[in-house]
């Protein structure tokens, strides 16, 4: 299997996306959609590290070549020691790093929601306005204002009480507490703390069904393909 995607690989290195045939820019549309981060990191049944990594360097001049940007994300190393934190009975730290991790992941699904719509201006200047909304502004109307995924009120419920939490962390302000109720909340931050993969596993549903749609067309444009089209799955 590696054999099969080196070579193809190769070609896409050796003739560019303009000249490759459209059997292999097909193929290579399907492998590269399914995850938009392929520039960044491609599974290892894709091929030998060798190729990968040309393959890899030379997407990543095309992507640029076509204007696109990348940007950083963080997740991955957040929901990682996030996870460490909360194997680790570590919750209040676990709390704020699924917390952040909660709030880069909704702000790209209503900004990737919002690139979709005919606005006017700025694509980061969009994106700068979305993300000062306050939190509940942005899971509510600015999240139906750009019509992302239709939001699960329990999962919502869930998460504005994540942030709530988090906040009451980050802006401390030290107000006593009778030692019932401070066990309560206490138990309470350990309890959103342990159902926080099951929110994370929803928000990525939710991303996918974004990242799909609007990285599709991208790709298929940037192998020279008909964008209409729609790969075989």
């Amino acid at each position: 299997m590696h054999d099969d995607f080196d070579s193809l690989f190769a070609r896409f290195e050796d003739l560019g996306p303009a000249r490759l045939t459209t059997a292999d820019a097909e193929r290579l549309a399907h492998l590269i959609q399914s995850d938009p981060r392929c520039c960044s990191k491609l599974p290892k049944s894709f091929g030998s590290r060798r190729a990968r990594q040309r393959f890899r360097r030379i997407l990543t001049q095309a992507w640029i070549e076509e204007g696109y940007a990348e940007v950083l994300d963080y997740r991955p190393r957040l929901l990682r020691s996030a996870s460490q934190h909360r194997r680790r009975q570590a919750p209040l730290v676990a709390l704020v790093l699924y917390a952040t991790w909660v709030e880069h992941t909704v702000n790209a699904i209503v900004i990737g929601a919002a690139r979709m719509t005919s606005f006017q201006g700025s694509v980061d200047d969009l994106a700068r306005r979305i993300v000062a909304e306050d939190f509940p502004v942005r899971v509510s109307r600015i999240w139906s204002r750009y019509k992302a995924p239709r939001l699960d009120r329990t999962m919502k419920g869930r998460m504005l009480r994540l942030m709530e939490l988090r906040n009451d962390f980050v802006h401390y302000k030290w107000i006593g507490l009778a030692p019932a109720t401070l066990q309560a909340e206490l138990t309470h931050m350990r309890t959103i703390v342990t159902n926080a993969p099951s929110l994370v596993t929803y928000l990525r549903g939710l991303e996918r069904e974004i990242t799909t749609v609007k990285f599709r067309p991208r790709i298929r444009k940037l192998l020279k393909l008909r964008t209409s089209r729609v790969p075989a799955a």
